[in-house]
């Protein structure tokens, strides 16, 4: 029906004469209605209609702020930066952070000390918006201000802040990024080696040997993966050592790190994980091993993994430890255009997902996954957005987790 919707509202905009219909739908109280009337305004090229759109920058659905800022780019409403740059100030934290948005995709470069300023907020949504925003609209000299943020109480911030390095090549701050490498959060430590490996950070190799003997199963599993990133080879020994580990996780990564290295050494013990209780490690065991007899050629990348469903569902498990590398491949590809939070679930979200859709990873096994969820429904931070963390609440076990449900449900009272 949305997508019927869609293409009523677009065929209504490129008809003058119903144009005025369709721009009453932006006001329209079903949000779905709004959405699609965004939609089909940023598509119909009518760069008169780029004011209208604008007030849906302040909606209290983030779908439609997000919808509405690429509008404006859409429209060619850079001569509105000035409007956008007003509402850095507005009163609600989530119009204040996607309005840092906004500005990143009309090309703005007028805003970047606002928006500096924006990286002492005290909402963690707007200050991740800031770091993000900051990086494209005025990089000159603002890395120690992005460096500080590595500490911040909020872990999406702190995601941010190592995102942002990476992109700012602030190889200075290789040692602040360093501590990463074992933190327990997978989708901190993930980013945190692949921005070092940016960095060519030659210097890690001692430490990656050391983590693959921490006593956390995603370090261990991701300090086994980082072998293969930075292509020390010596490690090979200790990764086969893996292949006994306790944790299925562990396991499969040291399967793929040989995969990877295709040593015909490694042949019998791979052989022998054709027996491991986990089908996935067995599947990864029987993939290998064409490549370690010399029939095949190894792959050429770091293996993410591959999900085995194509759209959000939560029954489904990534395939062991996946989901920060898929994150962080998917940050890797945005640009100005995109929302940075798009990142956070399954890479880019699909245009049609709605709060159904994240409110069903509420249940999804791997607590990143869940607090990825809550993190992006606390972004669109509307009644329908509420709701479902309300009820994700009641379910929760996960600390973590949790505890991202309540900041966003405390917020959402203030």
């Amino acid at each position: 029906m949305i997508m019927i919707a869609l293409l009523l509202l677009t065929c209504a905009v490129q008809d003058r004469a119903s144009a005025e219909t369709v721009l009453k739908q932006l006001k329209d109280p079903d949000a779905m209605v709004r959405l699609s009337a965004v939609r089909a305004l940023g598509r119909s090229g009518t760069n008169s209609h780029a004011p209208s759109v604008l007030p849906l920058l302040e909606d209290e659905d983030g779908r439609i702020r997000w919808a509405a800022a690429t509008a404006i780019q859409e429209l060619n409403g850079k001569f509105l930066e000035g409007d956008i740059g007003r509402l850095l100030s507005h009163r609600r934290p989530a119009v204040r952070a996607d309005a840092a948005f906004a500005l990143t995709v009309v090309g703005s470069r007028a805003a970047g000390r606002e928006i500096a300023g924006l990286l002492r907020d005290s909402d963690p949504r707007v200050r991740m918006a800031a770091a993000f925003a900051i990086a494209q609209i005025d990089p000159g000299s603002i890395a120690t201000d992005i460096a500080a943020l590595l500490n911040d109480t909020d872990a999406r911030v702190r995601w941010a802040a190592i995102s942002v390095l990476g992109k700012l090549k602030a190889k200075a701050f290789a040692r602040e990024l360093s501590p990463f490498l074992e933190n327990t959060d997978a989708l901190l430590r993930w980013n945190a080696l692949v921005v070092l490996h940016s960095f060519d950070a030659k210097h890690l190799a001692d430490d990656i040997a050391k983590l693959l003997l921490h006593s956390d199963d995603g370090v261990r599993a991701d300090a086994a993966l980082a072998v293969e990133l930075f292509q020390l080879r010596h490690l090979l020994p200790d990764i086969a050592k893996l292949l006994k580990d306790r944790s299925t996780q562990v396991r499969w990564c040291a399967l793929r790190v040989l995969h990877r290295f295709a040593d015909k050494v490694y042949r019998t013990d791979v052989e022998k994980m054709l027996e491991d209780p986990d089908r996935d490690v067995r599947q990864a065991a029987t993939a290998a091993l064409p490549s370690l007899d010399g029939r095949e050629p190894a792959p050429a990348t770091v293996p993410d993994g591959t999900p085995s469903f194509s759209r959000l569902t939560s029954p489904n498990p990534f395939v062991h430890g996946s989901y920060a590398r898929l994150v962080t491949r998917s940050l890797e590809s945005l640009d100005g255009g995109v929302h940075w939070s798009n990142a956070w679930s399954l890479g880019r979200l699909p245009a049609k997902t709605g709060v159904d859709d994240l409110a069903a990873l509420a249940s999804h096994p791997q607590p990143e996954v869940r607090r990825s969820a809550a993190w992006i429904l606390d972004q669109w931070a509307s009644p329908e957005a509420i709701r479902a963390l309300e009820q994700a609440s009641t379910q929760e076990k996960d600390p973590g987790v949790l505890a991202a449900i309540r900041d966003a449900l405390a917020r959402a009272k203030q």
